[in-house]
């Protein structure tokens, strides 16, 4: 048995949060492969639907099965998902995409990806918080 205190004491990241708070219609991301015939892969990412006694009802948002319903049991694999890195997002089509650089992006043409994750150049905004990039 893990004791409480090492949980609440982890980096986040390392362990799917201990405690799960989330409400119906937020985003979540699955942090582990729990089966890749259907879909379920870190980095999937899905719609929150409901709770039931002992597990998630959840909506594949990503991928090959997009708009397929999932449920997962008790130990859930995921995190609230709100935003993505430039690298989570490669290979993704996204509709509206909202790019924050606060500082220089790390490797060469990562910009690209995240600039050609979109579906139109109306649907992509960039926030750029330095004079030089």
């Amino acid at each position: 048995m893990v004791e409480r205190e090492f949980l609440n004491s982890t980096a986040e990241g390392i362990i799917p949060p201990h405690i799960l708070k989330v409400k119906k219609g937020a985003t979540l991301m699955l942090l582990r492969n729990i089966d890749p015939r259907y879909g379920l892969c870190n980095g999937t990412r899905f719609l929150y639907r409901g709770l039931f006694k002992k597990m998630l009802d959840v909506e594949i948002l990503t991928g090959s099965n997009a708009g397929k319903r999932a449920f997962f049991r008790k130990q859930f694999s995921v995190r609230l998902s709100f935003v993505v890195t430039i690298n989570k997002s490669q290979g993704h089509t996204i509709r509206n995409v909202r790019i924050y650089l606060p500082r220089h992006i790390f490797s060469h043409g990562q910009f690209y990806v995240a600039l050609s994750r979109g579906v139109s150049q109306n649907s992509t905004k960039v926030l750029i918080k330095e004079e030089k990039i």
